[in-house]
């Protein structure tokens, strides 16, 4: 099932709290990250932050309330992009599903009103037949563009700009891409992954941790 939806979800007060967590997690140098412009925390890491852990509950809440997914939090990604860190050739950058499927919940936390500033781009109808497709991804998938997603002439992906504390809610099985960040603009996020434990292949033990978490 796909479902999205887009609502002013942080006020102005606990909005700014989030920014300078944002910005004390970037200037820490023992949180460690393979990209200089993301940081992530799991469900043992997040409690430690606590404007973070919070915004978390919020977001269980909201998915409880208004949605019919049954999912546990995985993790918390905080993403800040500058034009330099925009590759329109590769992922995100085009239309793909990821390799496991989530339900993503995106909260900006700067001002992403039009394209220059990166919206996330979405189509919006489900695409039948991508769990299976998922499941036959090799490991080296990305380099063979396995999981892109080739649009046909009735297909667009939209982008989905909103102001700082606009929560947008997507499943992965949407075809989806990053929107490229333009010269003077830059683009905060954070990204919390949701999973139901039906969706992705694990070993016996991970699904023992997960039930146990």
């Amino acid at each position: 099932m796909t479902f999205q939806v887009q609502s002013r979800f942080s006020e102005s007060e606990k909005l700014s709290v989030l920014q300078a967590e944002f910005h004390r997690c970037f200037e820490d140098q023992e949180l460690k990250s393979p990209f200089a412009n993301v940081r992530h925390f799991d469900a043992t890491s997040i409690v430690h932050y606590k404007a973070f852990d919070l915004l978390r509950q919020k977001v269980e809440q909201t998915i409880k309330t208004e949605t019919d997914y049954r999912v546990s939090f995985r993790k918390l990604w905080l993403v800040n992009t500058d034009p330099t860190d925009s590759d329109q050739t590769k992922l995100p950058y085009i239309p793909h599903f990821d390799k496991e499927r989530y339900l993503k919940a995106m909260i900006y936390l700067t001002d992403v009103i039009d394209t220059q500033d990166g919206p996330i781009h979405l189509l919006d109808q489900e695409i039948q037949g991508t769990d299976q497709r998922r499941r036959k991804l090799p490991k080296n998938h990305k380099e063979r563009g396995l999981n892109h997603f080739r649009l046909n002439e009735n297909q667009t992906l939209q982008p989905i700009p909103g102001a700082a504390g606009t929560l947008i809610l997507f499943d992965t099985n949407t075809p989806h891409k990053a929107g490229l960040v333009s010269p003077g603009h830059n683009r905060k996020v954070l990204r919390f992954d949701f999973e139901d434990p039906e969706w992705n292949r694990k070993s016996l033990l991970r699904k023992v941790i997960d039930r146990i978490m």
